[in-house]
């Protein structure tokens, strides 16, 4: 898999920016980081002094990823034991009957 950075006009980038501004604003945030699916810092607005901020942006790229990957673990097993209630209610006797 090959890994292609992002690359934007400084026009788009203002644009962001001032989107990111208004949410932390908005949200009373302290700081807010826009963040690609490679874990590659896009932008950041707020009081980030002190924060490292690309490492941040890393390691909460991976909890997503790990998350998202715990989620589908979880689907799988989920259909698969819904499937197998579902065969094993099945019965060809009534529910009033012996077997």
């Amino acid at each position: 898999m090959v890994d292609t950075q992002l690359v934007m006009y400084d026009e788009d980038y203002r644009k962001i920016l001032g989107v990111l501004q208004r949410l932390a604003r908005d949200a009373n945030a302290k700081g807010i980081f826009l963040v690609d699916k490679n874990g590659q810092l896009v932008a950041e607005t707020g009081e980030m002094r002190g924060i490292d901020s690309t490492s941040l942006a890393s390691l909460t790229a991976g909890s997503v990823a790990a998350t998202g990957g715990l989620a589908k673990i979880i689907e799988r097993k989920s259909s698969r034991s819904t499937s197998t209630r579902a065969s094993a209610t099945t019965s060809t006797s009534p529910w009033w009957g012996a077997a």
